[in-house]
């Protein structure tokens, strides 16, 4: 599989395999785990085990389930919105790179140049395509601003962020008028 990981994943990956004994580059992304809580770094996750975990992904995050394999769609339309070619998208979803047109039939672009093309249009993975793009002006109260951050970075759910901000928002209600009357 040809896939770019976008950078913060990347690194989650890589403390993930740093903390697994004897886990090597050739090791499955998820390894399987034992009944005593042991990591068995050599074998990937058995099926009943990464669907207990995409539930309890849904649970923690309160989301309506989902079926994993509508991700797919998800992610090949985000890459023909985004312009990726076919080749690129196919790598991505762990497919033969394969042909849809002519061009592609005798375009075979390298490892190198999809790993690139994945990079420059898709720099934070089809995740980062989602994400309206935003800019935190020095209005927004420092104190919402690092809610915020949490939110995005994962220390905290969206739904903790609409509580801070409900907070904020009811304090800024109750503080007294200071309007002038000329």
């Amino acid at each position: 599989m040809k896939a770019r990981l976008p950078p913060d994943l990347a690194d989650v990956l890589m403390d993930l395999k740093k903390s697994l004994p004897n886990a090597t580059p050739e090791s499955p992304i998820f390894p399987q785990r034992k009944r005593n809580g042991a990591y068995e770094t050599a074998l990937g996750m058995t099926l009943s085990q990464y669907q207990d975990q995409w539930l309890r992904f849904e649970k923690r995050h309160r989301l309506n389930h989902i079926a994993p394999v509508y991700l797919r769609h998800w992610v090949s339309t985000v890459c023909r919105r985004a312009g990726l070619s076919y080749a690129a998208t196919n790598a991505l979803q762990g497919h033969k790179c394969g042909f849809v047109n002519m061009r592609d039939r005798y375009d075979n672009p390298d490892d190198e140049e999809i790993l690139a093309e994945q990079a420059r249009i898709l720099p934070h993975g089809t995740i980062g395509f989602a994400w309206p793009k935003m800019e935190v002006t020095e209005a927004l109260p420092v104190e919402l601003t690092e809610a915020l951050g949490k939110c995005l970075s994962g220390t905290i759910l969206p739904s903790q962020l609409q509580e801070m901000i409900n907070a904020y928002l009811l304090r800024q209600m109750r503080r007294p008028a200071t309007t002038m009357i000329a």
